[in-house]
């Protein structure tokens, strides 16, 4: 029901776009007899959207001799009108979100999944936005910040803009405009990231104590944990008598009651977690380091020091940290050096970062599958923009196997026997390890392949340039999922193009549909396959009822050890609907915690410039100050005089409030950390946050006048200077 109500939403969508192009493509084609300086005239003079559109369209055909598709001006538009919009690979996003970016006549950040893309982009559309006298820039390392988001148009990768905005926020240096943001691969943006914090170091640190974690390491075999299998996570069933519970697949890990009641025994203690706070922290980062992230799936060891893996693409992320407490963790556990400082620092995920931004939208080739939640955390709602290139991709059923040796043993034959021998493969795994042993396995069998994965990313861009060649075949992770354009040669295109073989369905379908997106691109042929085993991964989400079903159909069509099934497939996306729901719901509550925070963040700096406006003596009433504090007050303020005081006291909150600030924000976001969220629901999690930070602020406010006020009672008046705010 509900996708037969978004079809008729995106018919009705669609019909109105394809109508409002028909006009700025007839009024287009009037622009081509004027002069470029009226063209110019036209753009900017005019307030309409259609004759802006038009101007845009002649634009880039006389500044890139290319003329946009009717389907790119569609996007363009539902982009300006505040959708996000799904084009399929290959249909020219570069283009419509260039001319999206125009047609705003704003201020507009473009951007995208890397460095590469953003370089990429620009280059190919600065002579339309020269053409149009709009200024133009990309975010690279030694661009001139102040410069650069003084321009109209700024390419840059997303992680880019989230650093420089924190910097900024730091070390004002420059006014960074949060006007119109468009996201290319919005939903890995802000999907698939989500649980990604980015930070910069405040400069100030506390050190970590390491016999915390040398005890804590000592109470591994002390304490019994249990993993949550993955058909009760929709269902939030958790396993009985365990000291602690995890889910590998969720990432998370709480001590249970019984846990607690085991560390008390063993301390002494009534509460556990308020009297020993640091070794609980100390012994869930082990706990997690060891249970939870696995070397050659989450991390690897690199130049003696720990390499972060992202899950979702298989990519190193070398310059990124975990939680302070869980890396000094994986140090200790892979014995490789460990850093003992932990930098407070100022955190932004992507969520709250691209939520300031006056008007938000984006494209990817994959939003349909994850509407209800762009809809329902960003209202944002979707549009899915029809093909402009019929698609060539034969997509064959799944095949299904016993396990992954027989899935493994059709592969080899399938490449030797029934591929032909012109046409390039790509093999999707789901791994690091699995690429790895695919690789060796396939190499044995005497078929020559390249094995792309993070142990090889720094041969990327030439294995990639190659993988589309005759013949090749390529061994990836799902690291080519996303930015990535295998260009097929012409004896390749003549043997049928790219065959695409992924060797499991993916939890996400949007991962799948990434995958076939590798191939059959703007109308070229292409073949994609998948293969999938009974002993797969997303086998393991079955709830109760679903493996019932499932054990009665793999009895059925057996032959030998291969069969196709539809129905199989579609217990598949039942599953993947039901997973999908899950994340959604995860995301939506980190989603709501992060703007609590940063809710949390904006009203402290109010209420210290709001004292600031005060004077000392309001600050001395609101915390009930006694008469001996009173008199000392009188007492200085006589002797500096009553101007000087009140700079003195601005000064001295400024100073006071941004040395504890940065504590304060790190203690919420341990707090957010380290309650149980499994075992509340969701109003019952949100509401306990929320009163907790209120709690912790009145405390804040409290401690940073008393001793804003302490220290002005002791300032000796020899030479004050004051900071020029």
């Amino acid at each position: 029901m509900k996708n037969t109500l978004f079809a008729v939403y995106n018919f009705f969508n669609v019909r109105k776009l394809k109508k409002q192009t028909k006009l700025v493509r007839k009024t287009a084609e009037l622009f081509k007899r004027y002069p470029d300086r009226e063209i110019l005239k036209i753009y900017w003079d005019n307030q309409t959207l259609t004759v802006t559109a038009a101007a845009v369209v002649e634009a880039v055909r006389r500044s890139l001799n290319i003329n946009l598709y009717d389907e790119q001006i569609m996007a363009a538009l539902g982009l300006v009108q505040g959708f996000a919009v799904e084009m399929k690979t290959g249909e020219g996003k570069t283009f419509a979100a260039a001319a999206a970016a125009a047609c705003l006549k704003d201020t507009v950040h473009i951007a995208t999944v890397n460095d590469y893309l953003a370089e990429r982009d620009f280059n190919i559309m600065k002579p339309f936005f020269d053409f149009l006298n709009i200024s133009c820039g990309v975010n690279l390392k030694d661009s001139s910040k102040k410069e650069l988001y003084g321009k109209q148009i700024v390419y840059s990768s997303s992680v880019s803009l989230i650093f420089d905005f924190l910097r900024n926020e730091l070390n004002p240096s420059f006014e960074f405009p949060l006007k119109n943001v468009l996201l290319d691969e919005i939903d890995y943006i802000l999907l698939d990231n989500a649980n990604t914090k980015f930070s910069v170091s405040a400069g100030k640190y506390h050190d970590i104590n390491i016999e915390y974690f040398e005890a804590a390491e000592k109470l591994l075999d002390y304490l019994k944990g249990k993993e949550i299998p993955k058909k009760d996570l929709v269902s939030k069933k958790e396993p009985a008598d365990a000291d602690f519970v995890y889910s590998s697949y969720l990432n998370t890990l709480y001590i249970t009651e019984k846990g607690l009641e085991k560390l008390e025994q063993l301390f002494n203690t009534e509460n556990f977690i308020e009297t020993h706070f640091e070794l609980y922290k100390t012994i869930l980062a082990v706990l997690q380091a060891y249970s939870l992230y696995k070397r050659g799936r989450d991390y690897i060891v690199e130049d003696n020091r720990i390499v972060l893996i992202n899950r979702q693409n298989g990519r190193k992320m070398p310059d990124t940290k975990l939680d302070p407490y869980l890396h000094t963790a994986l140090e200790l556990k892979e014995k490789v050096p460990v850093t003992l400082k932990h930098f407070f620092s100022y955190s932004l995920s992507y969520q709250v970062f691209f939520k300031k931004y006056e008007k938000m939208t984006g494209t990817s080739g994959t939003l349909y599958d994850a509407r209800l939640e762009f809809e329902g955390i960003y209202n944002l709602p979707v549009v899915v923009i029809p093909e402009h290139f019929s698609s060539k991709r034969i997509e064959y059923s799944d095949l299904f196997f016993e396990n992954k040796a027989k899935k493994y043993e059709f592969l080899a034959d399938y490449l030797k026997s029934v591929k032909p021998p012109e046409q390039p493969a790509l093999i999707i795994t789901n791994s690091d390890g699995e690429s790895e042993k695919v690789w060796k396995f396939l190499n044995e069998k005497g078929i020559s392949c390249i094995l792309l994965n993070s142990f090889t990313a720094d041969y990327e861009k030439r294995i990639i340039e190659e993988a589309g060649r005759k013949g090749r075949i390529t061994v990836s992770t799902n690291m080519v999922s996303r930015g990535t354009d295998i260009i097929v040669d012409k004896e390749g295109e003549a043997a049928g193009g790219l065959l695409l073989i992924s060797l499991s369905r993916f939890p996400d379908k949007r991962i799948d549909n990434q995958v076939k997106g590798r191939t059959a691109r703007q109308g070229m042929p292409g073949k994609s396959l998948f293969l999938v085993s009974f002993d797969d991964e997303i086998f393991e989400f079955l709830n109760s009822k679903q493996y019932k079903y499932f054990l009665k159909l793999r009895k059925i069509n057996m032959e030998q050890y291969q069969y196709k099934n539809k129905k199989l497939s579609k217990l598949l996306d039942e599953v993947q609907e039901n997973i999908s729901f899950l994340t959604y719901k995860i995301r939506e509550n980190i989603v709501q915690y992060d703007i609590i925070l940063e809710n949390q963040k904006q009203v402290m700096r109010k209420w210290k410039n709001k004292m600031k406006a005060k004077d000392i003596w309001t600050a001395a009433e609101t915390i009930n100050a006694g008469q001996d504090v009173l008199s000392k007050i009188s007492y200085q303020e006589n002797v500096l005089g009553k101007e000087v005081s009140k700079k003195l006291f601005e000064s001295i909150i400024d100073m006071v409030f941004e040395e504890h600030f940065f504590q304060y924000l790190y203690d919420m976001e341990e707090i957010k950390l380290y309650l149980p969220y499994w075992r509340l629901s969701k109003e019952r999690t949100t509401a306990e946050f929320i009163k907790i930070c209120a709690d912790q602020f009145e405390k804040f406010k409290q401690n940073i006048l008393y001793l804003s006020l302490q220290y002005f009672i002791s300032a000796k008046p020899t030479r004050f200077i004051f900071k020029s705010s």
